[in-house]
C-alpha cells in the first residue's frame, strides 16, 4: 500500500510541477511520496549489505545528494522529476548504516560534532529562513548582494539556536 501510494504521489508531484507548481510544491499530494520513500526505507534497512556495499552506496548518496547542490537552481522544475535525485540520496544516506553494523566513512563524517549540531537546530532554521529571506527580498528593490544574504543567513543560524535551546 505505501509503495502504490508513494507511486501515485510521484505522478502527481511530476504532472503539477509543471501544470501546479505551488500546488505541488505545498500540498501533501505531490509531496508524500517523500515520505513514503522514508516509510519505504524503515521496512527494509534491516537488510544487511556487505561493508564494500555499505561503502559505496553511502558515496553514491552523498555524490547524488553534492550534485543535486551544484547542479539545481531557480530555473529547475522542483518537485517533480527533480525531486527523485535529492530524496533518492538521502534513502542512500539512511540505509547502509543499520543498527549493530560497522560505520561507514560517510556515517563517520556525517556524525562529527558540527555537523550533528546543524542537523540538531536544522528544523528552526528551515523554519527562520523563509521569513528572513521573505522579508530580506522585500526591503531590498533589487536582489539582495552577497553580504546581505550572508547576514540574513548568520542571523537565521542564531535564531535557530536560540529556538533549539529556548
Amino acid at each position: 500500500w505505501i509503495g502504490g501510494i508513494s507511486l501515485a504521489s510521484l505522478a502527481i508531484s511530476i504532472w503539477g510541477a509543471s501544470q501546479e507548481f505551488a500546488s505541488a510544491f505545498f500540498l501533501l499530494p505531490g509531496r508524500a511520496w517523500e515520505l513514503g520513500a522514508g516509510s519505504l526505507l524503515a521496512m527494509v534497512a534491516p537488510i544487511r549489505f556487505p561493508r564494500l556495499a555499505r561503502e559505496m552506496i553511502g558515496i553514491a548518496g552523498l555524490g547524488i545528494l553534492l550534485f543535486c547542490a551544484v547542479i539545481y537552481d531557480g530555473h529547475t522544475l522542483f518537485p517533480g522529476l527533480a525531486a527523485i535525485p535529492p530524496v533518492l540520496a538521502t534513502v542512500f544516506l539512511l540505509w547502509p548504516n543499520p543498527e549493530g553494523s560497522e560505520s561507514t566513512i560517510i556515517q563517520k563524517f556525517l556524525s562529527v560534532p558540527p555537523l550533528v549540531f546543524l542537523g540538531k537546530i536544522s528544523y528552526p532554521l528551515y523554519l527562520w529562513h523563509w521569513p528572513l529571506t521573505a522579508f530580506l527580498n522585500y526591503w531590498s528593490f533589487d536582489p539582495p548582494e552577497l553580504p546581505a544574504r550572508i547576514a540574513m543567513v548568520l542571523l537565521a543560524l542564531v535564531l535557530a539556536i536560540l529556538t533549539y535551546y529556548f
